[in-house]
Parts: structure tokens; C-alpha cells; sequence
């Protein structure tokens, strides 16, 4: 499957890199706004996916588990004081002041209401979690980090040590901050700052170091496996478009470099491969280079990914250059489960644009649909905590609603017309200004069967 997509994919880049270096007068960029319903849905984010239970067979499982509970248990004491500690100091974490300023918008939206066809219910039983890259991505990463890092004869050990602190970070879902809102935009907060995961490393690592004593006589190793995992996670987390606070507690907007989807099996698989194999033969010398051949073939794939979007950045600034939009505001992300089809949204004066871009078959401009967003009421709810903290956690990436007398935030950044996965009801419209109410998640309609449209655009099947 990697030799078929990515032999086609580099086919169709080197005849599209050429285009890019032909002068643009010869490449006449063209944008075509069409008003027609675009039924494609995507998924920004995905149901996490359990960890895998890591053995060679029943046996050999029962005893290594026996054997790893004086390893397993400082950690997990240590992982449990530490968010009992900061599951209280991250409720007064300071609300970052957006500033958004209408000359700092550079985008205007005209007071019109686009009614998009989706049924909407507000969720108040429950406290809305954010989903977390999948558990599998994670704990396999850690894993295969921690096994190259450490003693070959303890690397059975550090692969369950991997797996625990590769995804250790996101245990910040289990802290209710109080509303749908907060519970979103705090995730990936305190617990994915590198100011937080560099000294945390190190106070595990001293700690693990008292405990156990193979830990010290290979340190410096162990200090190295337990650093890297943990820092690997954020870094990671920061490829997709969700948002990572990478450097908490300063107040600048969440870092989404939006090169990879939520979950893609191409980065993954390697990974897994390698911790299978070495968590059967943890002490051969094939273990640790499949562990290593698997972490370069991942690595591979995000540097592709960054390439990959490097073009469809460049093919969205020619085309959105021919109607004097290439200064907008924009983003690019690849679609679900793979980074040969991506999608690009735009923000104009009256709304967004929305456009795709197959590297496997689209040799012309891309071509955008529009959408409108009730700015207005944007605006005026400006001061409200709530539509403050979304537009700086969203980059100010939102299609704003009037729905009855609520107003309605959408992400524009996770989903796709007209479905999106993060919407929440913020405010009431009061006599004569918007009112604050407690933040509602607002649930949309998901038809797994619209992903089918993604293939089918991929290859060209569909406009």
C-alpha cells in the first residue's frame, strides 16, 4: 500500500512542482464559487482507540506483568498525585485575553445566516471531553521510543513504561473544568507544555531511579526514554489541527501545524509493527532495529506530510491570488486516514471558502465553494468569556449561527460541510445585547457512510 500511494503521489507532485516553477502567467489560476451543496464529511477528530494489550502469549503476559508491578507501581502513584495536585491548580489557570480587534480580524462577515441542513441538540447531561489523538498513535510511539532508549534486557519493561507515558499527557480528560468550552479548549493544556513534561521527566526519572535499581545502572538511558516519550507526545499532537499548548503557561494561541489526520494507519503501522515483534523477542537485535526502522518510517511520513502540504499551500495562495484573497486567512488539513486529499478553508469578508485538493488526480486550480457566517453577532458578543476563548482556541476559524435566540460557534477547522464535529451554543440574545448562558456542546448528525465521498474524491469520482 505505501510503494502504490506514494509512487503515484510522487508521480503527480513532480508534474505538479514543475507546474509551480513555470511563470504564473502561463498557469492562469481560476477560483469557481459554486452555490451547489458539497456533501462531503470528514472527521477532524476520531473516537479514541484503546491500547493494546502487548504480549507473546498468555504465559509470558501473566508473568511479565508480575514481574513489572514494582516498576509499574512508583509510576502510577507518581501519575496519580501529580493530577490530583494539578486537577485543583488548573482550575485557576489564567483565561488568555484574545484581543481580537477588528483591525487584527482582517475579515469582515456580512450579517447573513447560512441554515445549513443538520440537526442539532444540545448535550447538558454530561461534561463534553475533547478527544485526544488515538490511544494506539500514542502508546506504540512511546513504546518504540522508550524500547530503542533503554538496556536491551530491560526492554520488555520499557515498552509497558512507553506505553504508560506516551499517553500520559492526555490523562487531562479526566478533569472537569466545569463546561463544554472550558473542557475543550483547556485539553492538550498544562499536560502537553513542554515547561511542564521537561522538568516532570526528570522528577520521574529521579524517582523510578530510587525504586528500581536496573534504572541505575544504565541512567542516562532511561533518563533519555523517559524524557523523549513524553516530550514525543505533544509534538505529535501539534501535527493535527486540533491545537497543542506546547508552551503553557504563556497565553499564545494553541500551535496546529494541521499536517496529519487525527488517526492515519500509514504513521501507525510501522510503529506497531516494531513494538509487536520486539514485545515477543524484547532482547534481540532485530527488536531494537525494527523498533528503530519503524520510528524513521513514521518520521518519514510526517516530513511527507509536510511536503504534501507545502504544495497545496502553494496551489491555494496562486488560485486564491487570481481574486486578491491570497492574504486571507487560511488553513490547510488533510482529509481522514491518509495525506494525498486535503482540504482548505478560507476566511473572506462575507463568510469562508471551502476547497480540496487530490495530489493523486487535480491538475487544475482548486475550486471553492462559499458559505456565509453571522459576523455581526460575532462582534457583538464579543465580551463574553465563552466566544472570547473559542475565537483565540480556533484561531478565529468559526462559522457563527443564530439559532432561535441562541448564538451558535462552530470549529471550522474539525468536520466539513455541512457536517462539524465541535459546536457549542453560547450565548442568548437578551434586549438589547447578547446574555452569557452555560456553554451547551451542540451534537451534530454523523453519517460514517459521507466518508465513502472522501475516497471517491481522492480519485476524482465526485465534484
Amino acid at each position: 500500500m505505501y510503494t502504490t500511494l506514494l509512487t503515484l503521489a510522487a508521480v503527480r507532485t513532480n508534474r505538479r512542482l514543475d507546474g509551480l516553477n513555470a511563470p504564473y502567467t502561463s498557469i492562469a489560476p481560476t477560483i469557481v464559487i459554486n452555490t451547489a451543496q458539497f456533501r462531503t464529511m470528514m472527521f477532524a477528530n476520531g473516537p479514541s482507540i484503546e491500547s493494546p494489550n502487548i504480549s507473546c502469549n498468555a504465559a509470558d503476559g501473566a508473568i511479565a506483568a508480575y514481574n513489572m508491578v514494582h516498576v509499574i507501581t512508583p509510576v502510577t502513584s507518581m501519575i496519580h498525585l501529580i493530577f490530583l495536585t494539578t486537577q485543583f491548580i488548573a482550575r485557576f489557570q489564567p483565561t488568555p485575553s484574545a484581543r481580537f480587534g477588528d483591525q487584527n480580524l482582517q475579515v469582515r462577515l456580512r450579517n447573513d445566516i447560512l441554515h445549513i441542513p443538520i440537526s442539532y441538540g444540545a448535550t447538558k447531561q454530561r461534561p463534553h471531553k475533547a478527544p485526544v489523538l488515538d490511544s494506539v498513535t500514542q502508546a506504540v510511539l512511546g513504546a518504540s521510543v522508550a524500547g530503542i532508549c533503554a538496556p536491551p534486557e530491560h526492554r520488555r519493561k520499557a515498552l509497558l513504561i512507553g506505553v504508560a507515558l506516551g499517553t500520559l499527557p492526555d490523562l487531562d480528560v479526566l478533569i472537569d473544568y466545569g463546561d463544554p468550552v472550558a473542557n475543550f479548549t483547556y485539553h492538550r493544556g498544562f499536560s502537553h507544555s513542554l515547561f511542564v513534561l521537561f522538568p516532570l521527566s526528570v522528577i520521574l526519572w529521579l524517582i523510578l531511579r530510587t525504586w528500581w535499581a536496573p534504572m541505575r545502572d544504565r541512567q542516562w538511558r532511561w533518563l533519555a526514554a523517559i524524557m523523549l516519550t513524553l516530550v514525543t507526545h505533544p509534538l505529535l499532537d501539534a501535527h493535527t489541527v486540533y491545537g497543542t499548548q506546547l508552551f503553557w503557561p504563556m497565553t499564545s494561541p494553541p500551535v496546529m501545524w494541521s499536517t496529519l489526520f487525527i488517526i492515519d494507519p500509514l504513521y501507525t503501522l510501522p510503529l506497531l509493527v516494531g513494538v509487536l515483534f520486539a514485545a515477543v523477542r524484547p532482547a534481540t537485535k532485530i527488536s531494537r532495529a525494527l523498533l528503530t526502522a519503524g520510528l524513521i518510517i513514521s518520521s518519514t511520513y510526517i516530513a511527507w506530510s509536510w511536503t504534501a502540504k507545502t504544495i497545496v499551500e502553494r496551489e491555494a495562495s496562486i488560485a486564491l491570488g487570481a481574486v486578491a484573497l491570497d492574504d486571507a486567512p487560511r488553513f490547510s488539513i488533510p482529509t481522514p486516514f491518509n495525506t494525498l486529499l486535503w482540504r482548505v478553508v478560507v476566511l473572506t469578508d462575507d463568510g469562508y471558502l471551502e476547497g480540496y485538493s487530490s495530489l493523486l488526480i487535480d491538475d487544475s486550480p482548486i475550486r471553492f465553494r462559499a458559505y456565509t457566517s453571522d459576523f455581526a453577532s460575532l462582534q457583538e458578543a464579543r465580551n463574553i468569556w465563552a466566544v472570547d476563548r473559542l475565537r483565540w482556541f480556533a484561531h478565529d476559524f468559526l462559522k457563527t449561527e443564530v439559532k432561535g435566540d441562541k448564538l451558535i460557534l462552530t470549529d471550522l477547522r474539525m468536520g466539513a460541510e455541512p457536517t462539524y464535529i465541535f459546536g457549542h451554543a453560547v450565548a442568548r440574545r437578551g434586549n438589547p445585547h447578547w446574555q452569557a448562558i452555560p456553554p451547551e456542546r451542540i451534537s451534530p448528525v454523523i453519517r460514517p457512510s459521507d466518508l465513502l465521498v472522501v475516497w471517491q474524491r481522492l480519485w476524482g469520482e465526485t465534484e
